[in-house]
Parts: C-alpha cells; sequence; structure tokens
C-alpha cells in the first residue's frame, strides 16, 4: 500500500492495483523469469515492477498469517 494526501487530518492509504503483465520480466519477490500473462505488474516508485501469480498469492497468505497471530498475542 502507498500512503495517499491528507484527508481530513489523517493520512490514508490505497491499494495498489496488480494487473496481469503484457511483458516478461523478473519477480521482485523471488527473482525468477515471469512470462508474458503468467504474473502481474504494478507501478511503484515511479517504476513498474513484475511479479509471479503464485509469489503474490504465497505472499498474501502469509500477510494474512501474521496478522492473526498478532490478533491472538492481543487477546492473549
Amino acid at each position: 500500500m502507498s500512503l495517499k494526501k491528507w484527508k481530513n487530518g489523517y493520512r490514508e492509504k490505497e491499494r495498489v492495483s496488480a494487473v496481469r503483465n503484457k511483458y516478461a520480466g523478473t519477480c521482485y519477490r523471488c527473482g525468477g523469469h515471469v512470462g508474458v500473462g503468467e504474473g502481474h505488474f504494478e507501478r511503484y516508485k515511479g517504476g513498474w515492477r513484475t511479479q509471479h501469480a503464485s509469489c503474490a498469492i504465497q505472499h498474501r497468505e502469509l500477510k494474512r498469517k501474521r496478522e492473526q497471530e498478532k490478533v491472538k498475542h492481543r487477546e492473549a
């Protein structure tokens, strides 16, 4: 997520949307080759970066598990 403009005195976050890639590239998560249509690309710091669809899914799953663990520790 990237930071957005101030609104009502609070900084909001905006989601970075990932779109299927039209060009081959290197996955920024695992470093492997991403063929055309095999992954996603996204705008990042004024440039573009590519990732495998499977790497994106694994990352989301790990992120979800970490967030669940944080909630469990707070409740304990």
